[in-house]
């Protein structure tokens, strides 16, 4: 009815079907953050402006989910294709700090030295950073080396790889030297290296596999910007990897030449 104000329909939308909420006076809100996400993506999509979003939000963590969303309702043939392509161009171009480089410049050489048959490449790269960021966590400045470990870890595991496997502190609590043979052969090791004696210990097993994965060399004193870096640069490649998990439709190989990219510094 004509008679109806804009007011009463809102009221009755608040108390009837609790999608919206009065906040303060005349100022409404969602009554849950996804309807308000949803719609975000929605309008994003529609208005074309899905760079101005990666450019300004790609490590904000409060708008991942808008970016998943979209990658799910982006249409057309091609579908998220390019905005994947979009996120890993944003990626690279965090790429450009010393540190970072550094840091995934050692991880391209440990990928060749990780012995693991079938295993994707970027789920070694992801491999090789879990594995440093635990074992030298205790000489990192802060907490946020846990962050960082987790997290790659966690890429290891969406590459569709296990890196406990790898990495499981069991294997460095059992001193038997059979256990200590298998731990080193997934990092390529050689046996030679491994005294004979039963006991092995323990801090003597962790430097021979430092030493053959040049870990010793790579320079771990960072700072606590260094290791926001780090861990924005992974935050940003495990929300491309979501968004390709969450798209309807994605070029095979576009995707895999995307997957082969990850963790690796722009030719």
């Amino acid at each position: 009815s004509p008679r109806v104000s804009a007011g009463s329909i809102l009221k009755e939308i608040e108390v009837q079907q609790g999608i919206l909420v009065e906040r303060s006076r005349n100022i409404y809100s969602f009554s849950h953050l996804t309807f308000q996400e949803f719609l975000t993506a929605r309008y994003i999509i529609d208005n074309q402006k899905t760079s101005e979003l990666i450019d300004n939000f790609i490590f904000e963590e409060r708008w991942r989910e808008v970016f998943l969303l979209m990658a799910g309702l982006v249409s057309g043939r091609h579908g998220a294709d390019e905005m994947l392509l979009a996120l890993e161009s944003k990626v690279k171009d965090f790429k450009k700090g010393k540190t970072l480089q550094n840091l995934i410049c050692w991880v391209s050489e440990a990928e060749h030295k990780i012995n693991l048959k079938g295993i994707k490449p970027s789920a070694k790269r992801a491999t090789a950073i879990a594995y440093a960021f635990r074992e030298f966590r205790d000489y990192l400045p802060s907490k946020k080396e846990s962050l960082t470990y987790h997290r790659s870890r966690s890429l290891a595991r969406k590459l569709d790889y296990n890196p406990d496997k790898a990495i499981d502190n069991t294997f460095f609590l059992n001193q038997n030297r059979n256990r200590v043979l298998a731990r080193m052969s997934y990092f390529g090791g050689n046996s030679s290296s491994i005294p004979s004696h039963s006991n092995t210990p323990h801090q003597s097993i962790e430097g021979i596999i430092n030493s053959w994965l040049n870990l010793t060399e790579m320079e771990l004193d960072f700072s606590e910007d260094e290791l926001d870096d780090i861990n924005k640069y992974l935050y940003a490649v495990d929300l491309m990897l979501d968004c390709k998990f969450s798209a309807t439709r994605i070029s095979s190989d576009l995707w895999e030449g995307i997957e082969l990219r990850l963790l690796t510094l722009p030719d």
